[in-house]
C-alpha cells in the first residue's frame, strides 16, 4: 500500500520536531553542567524558541568550546 503524501509529510515534520527537541534538551543540559545552572535557565527561553536544528547543534559545539558569548550571540540571532 502506498503512503499518501499528506502523512508522510506529518510523519517526517514529526521526525524533524524531535531531532528539535532532542538538540534543546542537550543543549540546556551541557550550558548546565558547563556554565551552571543559573546560566542554563537564562538561556533556557531562547532556545526553547530556536528551531533552527542547525543552529541548535553549532551551539553544542560552542558549548564544548567555552565560548558563552558566541553562544548568546547566535541564539538572540535565530528564531
Amino acid at each position: 500500500m502506498e503512503e499518501s503524501p499528506y502523512w508522510r509529510e506529518i510523519r517526517e515534520g514529526g521526525q524533524e520536531e524531535g531531532r528539535t527537541r532532542q538538540a534543546r534538551a542537550t543543549l540546556i543540559r551541557f550550558i548546565g553542567t558547563k556554565f551552571g545552572e543559573p546560566v542554563a535557565d537564562e538561556l533556557r527561553p531562547e532556545v526553547s524558541r530556536t528551531a533552527d536544528v542547525a543552529a541548535l547543534e553549532r551551539c553544542l559545539d560552542l558549548v564544548l568550546a567555552d565560548n558563552l558569548a558566541e553562544i548568546r550571540k547566535l541564539l538572540s540571532a535565530t528564531k
